[in-house]
């Protein structure tokens, strides 16, 4: 291999190297494995993607292989409408690694490897062959703020690599032309983007439109053959993937043209520091502070921060450029389509409500009918910008490539990469918060391993889809989440959106008391006009978060029995304090600081909480909810929490905040109401991380709202 030759290589062995160990430092190589503790129990949107991938590997092999009945049972869904990367899924499965290998955590090392490679192609098709421009992209690529975003979150949208790869074709194709190997190249990143996340899909496409047109625009009639061969192979690669992996089965309502305009990028977005350690835009509380979020959609689904380091290097590159003066004409035949590509990808992530700052611009409506509701699909169409900050990264290295010397061009690589890891420092530390996190249950801890619990047939009303309330799609995510580890199923798998053909209506088997052997749970969220339709069913228990129904449920720890005379309707919260409009109320007892408009935060190591007598009587057992936020920022607050001389829970408050519950038994001879104390592990000071910070107050949690309810060893009344 010549010297030239070993250049690429090296590039990519140093690149892989590098983004492995940074994987084993952000993420941690024990996610790889089914058995880490987080997939016991994922937060949020990964969660989700966690569900679709467990209903998965459950389900006999049967066509399509992507769809699993174990979700909105019985009807049934692809898990491509869980973000749950069904090409890597169905790989792990018939290689029969499914029970060893997490596919969260195989997709995230294989996208953190891919990342810097995918780079490294794109600049190879520009023409770049020097070492340090090699590693100087695929430095800013590692650390490109919107791909390390999506590891907080939305996993299969880390393939990037799908993207940069199309680019690499795309300008690969203008300058040498279409060939059969690029023909391939485009079918099989079209079949892949649409077996990882089909919004990978729109720039693929694009990029495939651009090396069109070029081959059009360059050589004429003559490919004609070749253009048609190369749609035919592109789109059949896309239908079939499509038809493998169940595109058709479970399709939800996409929300109509209504729903554009909302995850939009900001005109600002790629330059306007959001996140930025350089600009002092510190995490805090899951949220970067000063970060400018004009309509609530910005933040994260349009989230387009290139970076100082990336903006640095653009800079450098457009002084270059402009300092030369060669007078070096634009190849609008060969580059022209591509750059008409990137800039209508650019107006579609800015959507049609374009924002400047905080400014809204214009609106120019959106689409309604049929064609709404299709766009309604790609409503985080600030997504669509991706591409185009990867184009401007390989733009501007083949700048500083032609004209630095090997001494400037490595010092400048050093600092601009040096730049851009420490102004992604917050991102850095927000992704390994979400992976050091352990989530926690909402549900009683017998729940997980109990026998009579495995493989039943879950049924949660009101599910994840009918309900607005964040606190009752908690429960619901989560227990349907217990049923999928328990190897059973779930009607309440959360989506996105109502699947097309699921109801609300509970079903007629879930409203009548279950017959002896029968495998369906119902469990009912504390939802009056909910659980009213239920009052004839006898095989009802109470727990934290509701009630579980259905048969073989006698002496499971965490439920309490409930007898004839109970009603459903009943179980209600005495009262509500909300905490949030200034007034001190009375139930607040020792340990708390002055009102602010977020509620009261305790102040000192506990602080108590005086439950009203009068609406309980002597034997009740209370059950306290609280809407809570824990200090310090990015840590989660352990909080202990006591009555009558005994610890009754412990909570795990997180900074983001959350709802908490515990049940506490009332001492029958204490008339003036029950003391909670809860009693606080870590608390913090502001002062204490900000030197320059006036509150020296020692802070616990924040409380925004305490619910109470009452119920009775007969049940509540």
């Amino acid at each position: 291999m010549s010297a030239a030759g070993r250049v690429p290589v090296l590039a990519a062995a140093i690149a892989a190297a590098v983004a492995t160990a940074l994987f084993g430092v952000t993420a941690g190589f024990a996610l790889l494995s089914v058995n880490a503790p987080l997939w016991l129990n994922p937060p949020n949107d990964t969660g989700v993607a966690a569900m679709g991938y467990l209903a998965f590997l459950h389900e006999p092999w049967r066509f399509p292989p992507t769809v699993t009945r174990n979700l909105i049972a019985p009807l049934g869904l692809s898990i491509v409408y869980t973000d749950s990367i069904p090409l890597f899924a169905l790989a792990l499965k018939a290689l029969g690694l499914g029970q060893r290998l997490h596919l969260l955590g195989v997709f995230m090392l294989v996208s953190w490897v891919l990342q810097p490679l995918g780079m490294l192609a794109l600049l190879r098709a520009c023409g770049v062959r020097r070492l340090a421009s090699l590693l100087l992209g695929c430095g800013v690529a590692l650390f490109y703020p919107a791909w390390l975003l999506m590891f907080t979150g939305h996993i299969s949208l880390a393939g990037h690599w799908l993207l940069t790869f199309a680019l690499a074709a795309s300008i690969g194709a203008a300058r040498e032309g279409l060939n059969g190997a690029r023909i391939v190249a485009f079918a099989a990143l079209a079949a892949v983007a649409a077996g990882v996340h089909i919004y990978h899909l729109v720039p693929v496409a694009a990029c495939f439109g651009a090396a069109l047109l070029a081959e059009l625009l360059q050589r004429g009639r003559a490919s004609a053959v070749r253009l048609a061969a190369a749609v035919g192979a592109v789109a059949a690669a896309t239908a079939l993937s499509a038809w493998v992996f169940g595109y058709g089965i479970g399709r939800q309502f996409s929300g109509g043209g209504e729903a554009l305009g909302f995850f939009s990028m900001n005109l600002l977005g790629p330059v306007m520091p959001q996140g930025s350690a350089l600009f002092g835009q510190r995490l805090v509380e899951g949220r970067f502070e000063g970060a400018i979020d004009p309509n609530g959609g910005q933040w994260y689904e349009g989230y387009n921060y290139l970076g100082a380091g990336v903006l640095a290097l653009i800079a450098i590159a457009a002084w270059l450029l402009v300092r030369e003066r060669s007078g070096r004409s634009f190849d609008a035949r060969r580059f022209g389509p591509l750059v008409l590509a990137l800039v209508a990808l650019t107006l579609i992530a800015v959507g049609p409500r374009p924002y400047l700052g905080p400014w809204l611009v214009a609106d120019m409506g959106r689409p309604s009918g049929v064609i709404g509701d299709w766009l309604g699909y790609f409503r985080c169409h600030g997504r669509f910008f991706w591409t185009v900050g990867y184009a401007l990264i390989a733009w501007a290295v083949v700048q500083l490539d032609r004209r630095l010397g090997a001494a400037a061009l490595a010092l400048a690589a050093v600092a601009i990469v040096g730049l851009q890891v420490f102004d992604t420092a917050g991102l850095q530390q927000a992704v390994r918060q979400v992976y050091d996190r352990r989530p926690t249950d909402l549900y009683p801890a017998g729940f997980r391993a109990a026998p009579t619990l495995q493989g039943r047939d879950w049924r949660i009303y009101p599910s994840f889809s009918c309900t607005p309330r964040r606190d009752f799609q908690a429960w619901a995510a989560q227990l349907s989440f217990l049923a999928l580890l328990r190897e059973g199923s779930t009607k309440s798998a959360p989506t996105a959106r109502l699947p097309v053909g699921m109801s609300c209506e509970p079903e007629a088997a879930d409203l009548t008391t279950a017959p002896a052997g029968s495998r369906r749970l119902t469990v009912l969220l504390p939802e009056a006009a909910v659980t009213a339709r239920f009052v004839g069913r006898k095989d009802c228990y109470l727990f934290a978060g509701g009630y579980l129904c259905g048969a073989g449920l006698d002496g499971l720890d965490g439920l309490t029995p409930i007898d004839a005379s109970w009603r459903f309707g009943r179980f209600e919260r005495v009262r509500t304090i909300a905490l949030d409009l200034g007034a001190r109320p009375p139930e607040l007892g020792a340990g708390w600081s002055i009102p602010e408009p977020g509620g009261f935060w305790s102040d000192g190591p506990r602080a108590t909480i005086l439950a009203p007598a009068a609406d309980f009587k002597a034997a009740d057992r209370l059950w306290l909810e609280i809407s809570a936020a824990g200090y310090p920022p990015g840590k989660t607050q352990v909080v202990e929490v006591w009555s009558g001389g005994v610890q009754r829970a412990t909570w795990a408050v997180e900074s983001k905040g959350g709802v908490y519950r515990a049940a506490i038994p009332r001492p029958a001879d204490m008339a003036a109401g029950a003391e909670v104390e809860l009693r606080f592990a870590a608390p913090g000071r502001p002062s204490d991380l900000d030197p320059q910070s006036p509150d020296h107050r020692l802070l616990g949690i924040a409380v925004s709202r305490i619910s109470l309810y009452p119920d009775a060893g007969a049940g509540p009344r």
